[in-house]
Parts: structure tokens; C-alpha cells; sequence
């Protein structure tokens, strides 16, 4: 953050407009990444029923011991700064060099951050980034992605709380 202050931005600069509208947008989009969290899973594992009924954790889940308040902390603070960086900042820096080439470039960045989640985290996440990376290439706007992943972290990291 303080470089990009530096450099004159702020999270306006990447479109971070506050809107009812918007946070309905993110919604939906949270959904849409279910269906395709669900599609990945069926496409490397070849089994449906396992995406209804999963066996355990994923191995990117490997958290214990989280508490409610920590969670609802971390689903807030982390994607503000995710999607500052994996979407407006590499949208900022990429768009004049076309929609593909910005939107793989984002989406690949995603994934190996998230490498240590395994085979499965990377894929998901890169599938996340090409997901969230047309949304914000077509509106413009951090917020529809910070409610997403909002929602997608409290969603992911909660059961792990209730079975503490």
C-alpha cells in the first residue's frame, strides 16, 4: 500500500466504488465460483458425489484451531488486499497490453501464490483469477471481488471453527 501511495494510487484507483448493487454482483459471483470449484473438483477427481458430500478436508485446508471472530477478521482484511494487488494493480500495470494477456497474466499470479495449497489450490485459484479477472475487466470495480472472496473465505474457514 505505501508504494502504491508513492506512486499515487489508492484502492479508487483500481475502482473501489461501494455500491448495493455492486455487493449483489459480488454475490453472484460467489456462487459462480462454487459451481466452478465444483466443476474442477469433477474434472480431477472424475467423481460428482464427492463434490456433495466431500471426505474430509481439501488439502489446502490444512488451518486448526481458527476461531469465528479470527475468521470474520481474515475474510475481511485478506481479499481487500488480495484484490488490490492480483486485480487492480496487475489490471493497471497489464490493460494496455489487451484483455487475454492481462487477464492470464492476473489469473497465473493467483495461482502461484497460492501454490502451497497444492495442485488443486493452484488450479482453483487460477480458475478464481480468470473468473474474478473478467468480472473486473468488464466492470471495473474491486468491491464485486472483495465480496467474493469475502464471502468464499468466511464459507471455506468456518467449518473449520465449528469443529473445534
Amino acid at each position: 500500500m505505501w508504494i502504491g501511495r508513492i506512486r499515487g494510487w489508492s484502492l479508487a484507483t483500481f475502482g473501489m466504488r461501494i455500491s448495493w448493487k455492486s455487493t449483489g454482483v459480488g454475490v453472484l459471483l460467489f456462487f459462480a465460483f462454487q459451481l466452478v470449484i465444483h466443476l474442477i473438483h469433477v474434472l480431477m477427481t472424475g467423481s460428482f458425489v464427492d463434490t456433495i458430500r466431500p471426505r474430509g478436508n481439501p488439502d489446502f485446508l490444512r488451518v486448526s484451531h481458527l476461531t469465528v471472530p479470527f475468521i470474520i477478521l481474515i475474510s475481511i482484511v485478506n481479499p481487500v488486499f488480495e484484490e488490490a494487488i492480483e486485480s487492480g494493480y496487475f489490471f493497471l500495470a497489464l490493460q494496455r497490453h489487451g484483455v487475454w494477456l492481462t487477464i492470464f497474466a492476473a489469473a497465473l499470479f493467483r495461482g502461484f501464490l497460492h501454490i502451497t495449497m497444492g495442485l488443486t489450490g493452484f488450479v482453483t485459484m487460477f480458475a478464481m483469477g480468470l473468473l474474478y479477472g473478467f468480472v473486473y475487466w468488464k466492470r471495473r470495480q474491486l468491491w464485486p471481488l472483495i465480496v467474493a472472496h469475502s464471502l468464499q473465505m468466511f464459507y471455506a474457514l468456518l467449518p473449520q471453527a465449528l469443529m473445534a
